[in-house]
């Protein structure tokens, strides 16, 4: 088989959700597919070629007629980079019952991301004392809304930052490694058991 793997890579250290030319919403950028290869081979049975993540890569067979199969090996390291490991801690840590008394939990105030709505387009026809009545009630509800969301805001991020340390990060990653290692230990037993 012939490849082709570019080493301009569009969007450096990708998660599964930005793997260029996997799906329509991200195609390969024509500009990096007229130019050169960092890599052009041609694999033989046997031969493994270790590509990066990121790295946009093609293969074909040598005639028209050929046939070809090869056999993709993922590495899912992005679960390991530092965004993945804080963001897995920081949601465990957000959505847990116990982190500020469960606060997090709760539903934003009602006016959150609401535009004026008394105000939008003048279609409302009732007395003015009462818009304006109304309006006042709505700014006041709002600027509760937004202190509160500010307060929660403010607390959340001095606890997630007193409780994800290089200490708890190294802990939870030895979790995730023993969980991993435990899955595959209980595979194996499941697959002897099946043979005898």
């Amino acid at each position: 088989k012939r490849w082709n793997v570019w080493g301009d890579v569009p969007i450096p250290y990708p998660y599964p959700n930005e793997q260029v030319g996997k799906s329509p919403a991200l195609p390969v950028p024509a500009t990096l597919l007229s130019s050169k290869p960092l890599i052009q081979t041609i694999l033989s049975p046997g031969d493994v070629l270790y590509m990066p993540r990121g790295y946009v890569h093609s293969a074909s067979c040598y005639g028209v007629n050929d046939g070809s199969f090869h056999i993709t090996i993922a590495i899912p390291t992005h679960d390991w980079s530092y965004g993945k490991l804080m963001s897995d801690m920081m949601v465990r840590l957000l959505e847990s019952q116990d982190f500020m008394g469960g606060r997090m939990r709760m539903s934003v105030g009602r006016t959150i991301g609401l535009t004026n709505r008394l105000c939008e387009g003048g279609e409302l026809q009732v007395k003015k004392q009462k818009i304006n009545q109304e309006e006042y009630n709505h700014q006041n509800e709002r600027r509760q809304d937004m202190n509160l969301l500010e307060t929660n805001i403010t607390q959340a991020f001095q606890l997630l930052q007193e409780q994800i340390t290089p200490m708890t990060i190294q802990a939870h990653l030895q979790r995730k490694i023993e969980l991993h290692n435990q899955h595959a230990v209980s595979l194996q037993e499941e697959e002897h058991t099946k043979m005898t």
